[in-house]
C-alpha cells in the first residue's frame, strides 16, 4: 500500500514518540492529525488538477508547433 512505513531508522522512531516495531507496516497519514490529513488530501487533488491542465496545455502548445511547421515533402 502506498505510503506504509516499510522501514525506519531508529532515531527517526524516537523523534515521532514510537518504536520501529509500531511504527513498521504503518500508514505514514496515520502520524498526522486528522485536520492536517485533510489538507494534505485537498493539497494533492489540487496538484492533480494542476497535472492534468498543465499537460494538456503542452499537448496544446506541441500540436500548434506541428500545425505551423511547413510541409516537408
Amino acid at each position: 500500500m502506498p505510503g506504509t512505513i516499510l522501514s525506519i531508522n531508529p532515531f527517526g522512531a524516537v523523534q515521532v514518540g514510537y518504536t520501529v516495531g509500531k511504527l513498521t507496516g504503518r500508514s505514514a497519514l496515520s502520524l498526522f492529525h486528522e485536520a492536517d490529513r485533510e489538507t494534505l488530501r485537498e493539497t494533492q487533488m489540487e496538484l492533480a488538477h494542476v497535472t492534468g491542465v498543465t499537460t494538456v496545455g503542452q499537448q496544446a502548445a506541441s500540436i500548434a508547433h506541428e500545425v505551423d511547421l511547413p510541409s516537408a515533402a
